[in-house]
């Protein structure tokens, strides 16, 4: 059963210099370009703020106050943000229907999804004043199974799948900035490392540590050090994703792990017709370094 629990997150330190808060910077440029009233009404829906808290609708706000505001609207007038700031978080108990919501919700849980295929009529009808090759096969009310290109790569030499995870070290790459979590990362064998199977890497005449080579089917190619898990499937190659950064400004997180996009194709070709998500999954082939690859 356990609590449900809501906490804030709060500031280590000030900002320094001339640093802006994103939340403030979004509401002064708001009110500078004059959408404040436009602004605070999309507000007061995406927080489902009662109306006694709503804001109004042509006064510049804080980021602050929208906080405030937000946690009264849940929690009641007495906990609000300055009650929040000196107990960090509250909880309360769950009850069984919501643990159990599926026993006591007496809806019917849909298997036929209508929705998509009359998505793909629209679509289709958009697309005849364009020349945009899609797919309208995906766009089907029950789940089939459309093999994505790496599923139809067929050559030997290129015997792995290569996928991204997130690394539960960071916060996709906002955090990669850190220098607590980046000494933390670099402890950690898995976070800045290719990681592939044991008995993949004694096949091809790998020891852990080693730096490799990893290489699409299009011959686009990634470099990183190998890293032995048992725990990961020997037909698949998994590196954590939203690293391998090369911006100047990002003195800690450049240099540091793998940039998996590189071995992504951008085109039509390997993009979901429904959603247009980027096939993420690549058919590789790794080898050792070597002095005539950079």
């Amino acid at each position: 059963m356990g609590d449900w629990g809501f906490a804030i997150g709060q500031p280590v330190v000030p900002r320094q210099y001339e640093r802006w808060d994103y939340g403030e910077f979004m509401l002064e440029l708001a009110d500078r370009i004059g959408i404040t009233k436009e602004l605070n009404a999309i507000l007061n829906v995406m927080y489902g703020l009662q109306p006694s808290y709503e804001l109004p609708p042509e006064r510049k706000t804080t980021r602050e106050e929208l906080a405030d505001l937000h946690l009264k609207s849940n929690f009641g007038e007495e906990r609000g943000l300055s009650w929040f700031k000196e107990h960090g978080v509250i909880t309360w108990p769950k009850k069984p229907e919501e643990v159990y919501w599926r026993t006591h919700n007496k809806c019917r849980v849909p298997v036929y999804m209508e929705f998509v295929k009359k998505t793909g009529a629209k679509v289709k009808k958009v697309l005849e004043n364009f020349d945009v090759p899609i797919d309208l096969s995906h766009y089907e009310a029950l789940p089939d199974w459309h093999p994505c290109p790496s599923h139809e790569v067929k050559d030997p030499e290129f015997d792995l799948y290569a996928f991204y995870y997130r690394d539960v070290l960071h916060t996709n790459s906002a955090t990669m900035e850190n220098a607590w979590l980046d000494e933390a990362s670099q402890m950690n064998p898995y976070t800045y490392n290719i990681t592939i199977h044991p008995l993949v890497g004694k096949k091809k005449g790998m020891k852990d540590g080693d730096v490799i080579w990893v290489e699409s089917i299009y011959g686009r190619t990634a470099k990183g050090k190998v890293n032995f898990s048992e725990g990961i499937n020997p037909e698949a190659l998994a590196v954590a994703g939203c690293m391998g950064h090369w911006a100047q400004g990002l003195p800690k997180a450049k240099g540091k792990g793998v940039r998996f996009n590189e071995l992504l194709e951008l085109d039509m070709d390997h993009a979901d017709p429904a959603n247009m998500n980027l096939d993420l999954c690549v058919k590789v082939k790794i080898y050792r370094d070597h002095p005539d690859r950079s």
